[in-house]
């Protein structure tokens, strides 16, 4: 599926809170100048009005000099004691910074609630500023609702994001992210729908950011026509006048394909020499695309892995599996499928990064690993004897993940999943025999 080319936009030259600072410390700039330089503003505001009621009273008045927000106090407070902080400090502080602290300690001390009544304190008595990081704010509830399998609550935290989708399109790319890992897609295909037009004029996204955006759009779109649909030629032909309005070139071939492989009606017998070297690049990029499909619907069909999680998995192994084709030599061409934990490290790396991180892109691939080593043995593409020693190299990936999402507030959530897929995966193997 091909994006038709618009003209090329410029992302506007703005300093974002979770941009590197621009002294050139390498930290984010919320967590460096962004308070030195908001204290500043705040002095200069208090010094300016001091200097109004010194000149509006008959004789000069001298107060006593206020003290300044510390946010090296407010680290070291206890949970209670920041909250306590936030809500005497709200005039003279950046809610969101303080807030993003309060979130990350109520998920460790299970003090959600609380959370929460901040939230609802900042809304009554600062309603503006609420308003201002309200899309953060909605995509912290989202991650809650999701965490307790509250779905009913999705539609109203969404509504933000038609108003403003490109406002921040790296925590929007986390919210598609996040509504596909859960299934939770029927409401994320409404909405990606009806902002089409805000982002294809949007000059805040990058073009491979709205290639990126049809990209998922269209195959949420097959999803559902899986899921909703008696899959008959008339019906393709609606999905295909679909995407023509939406710009999007799908050959009506290529579409009737990918259907029929994540439905389960096409069956294909793969070898390990449809993927070596040797073959046209062309040829050989189909077989990984199509495999793929197949490794989709073989977790959807034996696993009970929602086709739309699949599809975050699918895109993570096809570029760890395009990714370690570069590595291959040709000794090894037999084996080529075969998982390398160094190439996925490195492939997947990026979905961690400091900056726009894509978690739950992360957790769906590394949590599918083990059933991937059982698609291709069950397919032929992978000796029996091997899956031990594949797997074991994965447990450094593996405990390294689960580190990382140690340190994210919806990080137990991916976690067990992550645990129970690979027990669930385990049992599988020693079933298998070498």
């Amino acid at each position: 599926m091909v994006r038709k080319k618009k003209k090329k936009r410029l992302a506007k030259d703005k300093l974002g809170r979770n941009d590197p600072c621009h002294c050139g410390s390498g930290k984010k700039y919320k967590r460096c100048c962004l308070l030195k330089e908001r204290a500043q503003e705040l002095e200069e505001v208090r010094v300016r009005k001091e200097y109004r009621e010194f000149y509006r009273d008959s004789s000069p008045k001298i107060k006593e000099e206020e003290e300044l927000f510390s946010w090296e106090l407010f680290q070291k407070s206890p949970f209670e004691e920041k909250i306590a902080i936030f809500e005497k400090e709200l005039d003279n502080i950046i809610p969101f910074e303080l807030l993003e602290t309060i979130y990350q300690e109520a998920w460790r001390n299970d003090e959600i609630d609380r959370f929460k009544e901040c939230l609802r304190f900042l809304q009554v008595n600062k309603s503006k500023s609420y308003q201002e990081d309200e899309i953060y704010y909605s995509f912290w509830l989202l991650e809650i609702a999701i965490a307790n399998k509250d779905y009913a609550q999705i539609p109203n935290l969404l509504e933000v994001y038609y108003d403003q989708p490109d406002k921040n399109i790296d925590k929007f790319f986390q919210v598609i992210d996040l509504l596909m890992y859960s299934g939770q897609i029927a409401e994320l295909s409404e909405l990606m729908l009806h902002i089409v037009p805000q982002i294809e004029s949007s000059y805040n996204i990058m073009p491979q950011g709205i290639d990126e955006f049809f990209g998922i759009l269209s195959m949420l779109k097959i999803i559902e026509f899986i899921n909703r649909e008696a899959i008959s030629e008339e019906e393709m032909k609606k999905l295909i006048i679909q995407f023509e309005k939406l710009e999007i070139n799908f050959a009506e071939e290529d579409l009737k394909q990918t259907i029929l492989r994540l439905a389960g009606r096409i069956m294909t017998e793969w070898k390990s020499e449809e993927f070596i070297p040797t073959i046209p690049k062309k040829k050989r990029n189909r077989s990984f695309f199509n495999l793929s499909l197949d490794f989709m619907q073989y977790l959807n069909a034996n696993h009970n892995i929602h086709l739309a999680k699949g599809e975050l998995v699918r895109q993570g192994i096809l570029k760890c599996w395009y990714n370690q084709k570069r590595f291959m030599k040709k000794k090894d061409e037999a084996s080529i499928l075969y998982p390398r934990e160094r190439e996925f490290d490195k492939s997947l790396a990026p979905y961690a990064k400091y900056l726009a991180p894509r978690p739950s892109r992360l957790a769906a691939v590394v949590e599918t690993i083990p059933f991937l080593i059982l698609f291709l043995t069950e397919n032929g593409l992978m000796h029996p004897y091997h899956i031990k020693t594949v797997l074991s190299e994965f447990e450094r990936l593996r405990n390294n993940s689960i580190k990382y999402f140690g340190n994210l507030s919806l990080g137990s959530y991916y976690v067990s999943n992550i645990n129970n897929a690979w027990d669930q995966a385990n049992l599988l193997m020693n079933e298998i025999k070498p």
